[in-house]
């Protein structure tokens, strides 16, 4: 688990030093578009990142998700919708449908408090006692065109498919989690919990939030996948997981360990001694270990014939002479001692 920040506005670099020095690893700002406040300069990521920590962009649900996804990509960042209902909501107050309005649900009534106060999107009341959440036709299109997270409090998350969540509530304590326990969290994709908002750090006013470790990573661009089985080493201070994303079973034994199975986000490794996990994030990948020595190879080809050599030193002189006889073509080349 990671601690970060977000802001309307961008740290300065002195500011950056001050929250990594508090323990603070990630820094998040946001995409300018329609209902946010103030969007970050390319340089204003590329700072955090220089300061030596991760960062993100929420954006607005009025923006074009092509954009958003490509300018997430180029600066190598994660992405995050904020779907809050001060910032996009289907038809503001009530959803005309059939030329029908459907009435807000008391969730979104409830949920309208937890935020901004902006208001909700509305979900269809099915019977009294039993809501269906529904989801707001342009949400899921905008996060399959853009390979985004979403950001919002808890109506919003029910029947959506993300990347990666983040969930809003205020507990007013630090819950020292990254997802509510009251509230199911989603089977894929990694979560962060924003758990307070406005509070002035380091000169500025900032949320709260916990991510998981793996969270942070960049979205909307093509990713690289390797095949296991590969080997990576533990870096200093990893930790084991109960399951992939589950829960911390402490510090694990630093090493390098042979890898055959990944989760289906290839965000965790199973250690293979165990039935545990290590996160991604807190290992390296040994791309360049030296295999075990390889068959011989089959005999090459004969070469080329080399030039001809120089010229001996002539030999000593001989002793005695050397008669040749020549018998039925037989040819005597014996030597006779002179008498």
């Amino acid at each position: 688990m990671r601690a970060g920040l977000d802001s309307a506005y961008p740290p300065t670099p002195a500011q950056i030093a001050q929250a990594k020095a508090a323990g603070y690893s990630a820094w998040l700002g946001y995409f300018a578009g329609p209902n946010i406040l103030n969007g970050w300069a390319d340089s204003d990521f590329q700072n955090v990142r220089a300061g030596g920590m991760e960062t993100g962009a929420y954006c607005s649900g009025w923006a074009d998700p092509v954009a958003m996804k490509a300018r997430a990509t180029a600066l190598g960042i994660t992405g995050i919708l904020d779907d809050e209902s001060g910032i996009r909501s289907l038809s503001e107050h009530a959803v005309a449908h059939g030329g029908y309005a459907l009435p807000i649900s008391q969730n979104r009534l409830e949920a309208r408090y937890m935020m901004h106060g902006g208001y909700a999107r509305p979900v269809l009341e099915i019977k009294p006692g039993s809501t269906i959440w529904t989801v707001s036709a342009w949400v899921q299109p905008w996060l399959d065109a853009s390979g985004f997270g979403q950001y919002g409090n808890m109506p919003v998350f029910a029947g959506v498919h993300a990347s990666r969540y983040v969930f809003a509530a205020y507990p007013g304590v630090d819950p020292g989690a990254t997802w509510p326990s009251y509230y199911p969290r989603p089977t894929s994709g990694s979560c962060g919990w924003q758990f307070q908002g406005t509070t002035q750090l380091f000169g500025k006013s900032v949320d709260l939030s916990h991510f998981d470790d793996n969270f942070f990573g960049q979205i909307g661009a093509d990713m690289a996948f390797i095949e296991p089985p590969f080997k990576i080493r533990t870096h200093a201070g990893a930790h084991w997981y109960g399951s992939a994303g589950g829960q911390d079973m402490g510090l694990a034994t630093q090493g390098d360990y042979n890898i055959v199975t990944v989760s289906p986000d290839n965000a965790y490794y199973l250690d293979p001694g165990s039935s545990w996990w290590f996160a991604a994030s807190q290992c390296g990948i040994l791309l360049g270990a030296a295999g075990e020595k390889g068959p011989t190879g089959d005999k090459g080809a004969t070469g080329d014939k080399g030039p001809i050599g120089d010229k001996g030193p002539t030999g000593d002189s001989g002793v005695g002479s050397h008669h040749k006889h020549s018998v039925l073509g037989i040819v005597d080349t014996s030597t006779e001692e002179k008498a």
